[in-house]
């Protein structure tokens, strides 16, 4: 059983809508990164308060079609979104390509939320790369990056080592970060 708040998956509800429909005028997808994707692999032992979306800006009519609204004004991200719906969750775009071109498509996860309608988020191990590459470029090594990408691995009941490994090299350059040298 996840233990997700509610409002994460009227999140994930409205994304699928949106992002479905988007996938049906134009073929691609969005990918739901950063910290939402860390919450939703572990199933809620971290929780992000913002979904960062790998997207184009043509997204954002779709966006807006489910009733999200621009943020603006005092306390309010310059380029976000939010919900009326879902008040304490931010939605942000995320630029360039998917972890800077070097993620495997055919390994993204959709996962079906509402009748015809999907999410897709990362690979976990593209994911526990990424958390890695932040951790391992900081100049003071936030464990706050580490703490994420821990949990992951430990939750992971499957993933690609070998392409874990080879994606933990190009994030970190030290696949002994987390242990798989």
């Amino acid at each position: 059983m996840s233990s997700l708040p509610p409002d994460f998956w009227t999140a994930l509800e409205l994304l699928a809508k949106a992002s479905s429909n988007y996938f049906a005028a134009t073929g691609n997808r969005v990918v739901i990164v950063g910290g939402a994707a860390v919450s939703f692999y572990t199933q809620g032992a971290v929780l992000s308060g913002d979904f960062d979306l790998v997207a184009d800006i043509g997204f954002e009519h779709f966006l807006l079609a489910e009733g999200f609204r621009k943020d603006s004004g005092p306390g309010q991200f310059l380029g976000g979104y939010h919900h009326p719906a879902i008040p304490r969750l931010g939605f942000e775009f995320v630029s360039g390509a998917l972890f800077d071109g070097r993620a495997d498509d055919e390994k993204l996860l959709a996962v079906p939320v509402i009748e015809d309608a999907e999410v897709v988020f990362p690979a976990i191990e593209d994911l526990i790369a990424d958390r890695l590459g932040q951790y391992a470029s900081s100049n003071n090594r936030s464990e706050a990056m580490r703490f994420q990408a821990l949990p992951m691995f430990s939750l992971a009941s499957e993933y690609d080592r070998e392409y874990l490994k080879r994606r933990i090299v190009e994030e970190t350059g030290d696949p002994a970060v987390i242990g798989l040298a």
